[in-house]
């Protein structure tokens, strides 16, 4: 009997662990199909924005013509062909990426030779000392926009730039406004050395004249 009960219990047993064993897995959630391009649609409009904002399609018309030719064909795809959407979307971001390092790379070379200018002119008037803050400002600005730029950092490299331009161009403004005030002050005590000088010799022809009268 006890052997009986063994091999029955061992059955049960081995009915529940192949049972366990053909429980099919949860469902895994597939991606709905209309959310697919959302990520390439929302890259694509960004691009397209920053663009317009900084206006660089007039850097590069044949390649903005041609993206916003796929960005149109992909806006009208996503209620019928979410695929072709998304191929479209991306030959879009493709050329708008394009047209914005084309079109930032001539706005920074206008920047660069502005601020080269500037600093030049603040260089002239000592302003790395008299306005030490705001130059060195302008330093760290330029050399950070430099390294945005090489890594690509487009729009990030252009505001440094012109965060460069603006602290060079205080600098430039304090160093002046202080030689300015000294200029001035110099000019009052030249004036007042001038009043003393002819005072001086009004008191001295006085006296000459003086003497004079005396002798005769």
């Amino acid at each position: 009997m006890k052997n009986v009960r063994r091999l029955l219990l061992l059955a049960a047993l081995s009915v529940l662990v192949i049972a366990a064993c053909e429980t099919p897995p949860e469902p895994v959630e597939e991606a709905d199909p209309e959310d697919i391009p959302a990520t390439e649609q929302e890259q694509a409009r960004n691009l397209r924005n920053t663009i317009m904002e900084y206006q660089l399609d007039q850097y590069a018309v044949e390649e903005f013509t041609e993206a916003e030719q796929y960005f149109e064909e992909a806006e009208a795809l996503m209620d019928e062909d979410v695929d072709a959407a998304a191929e479209s979307y991306v030959a879009a971001i493709a050329l708008y990426e394009e047209v914005v390092r084309i079109g930032f790379t001539e706005l920074i070379g206008g920047l660069k030779a502005e601020i080269a200018e500037v600093r030049a002119e603040a260089e002239g008037i000592r302003a790395d000392v008299a306005a030490r803050t705001e130059f060195e400002q302008g330093v760290e600005s330029y050399d950070e926009g430099e390294d945005l730029e090489v890594q690509g950092e487009w729009e990030p490299a252009y505001q440094m730039f012109e965060r460069s331009l603006d602290r060079f161009t205080a600098s430039y403004d304090v160093a002046r406004e202080k030689r300015d005030r000294a200029d001035e002050a110099m000019a009052r005590a030249q004036e007042k050395e001038d009043d003393t000088e002819r005072q001086v010799r009004e008191m001295e022809d006085e006296l000459e004249d003086e003497l004079e009268e005396d002798d005769d």
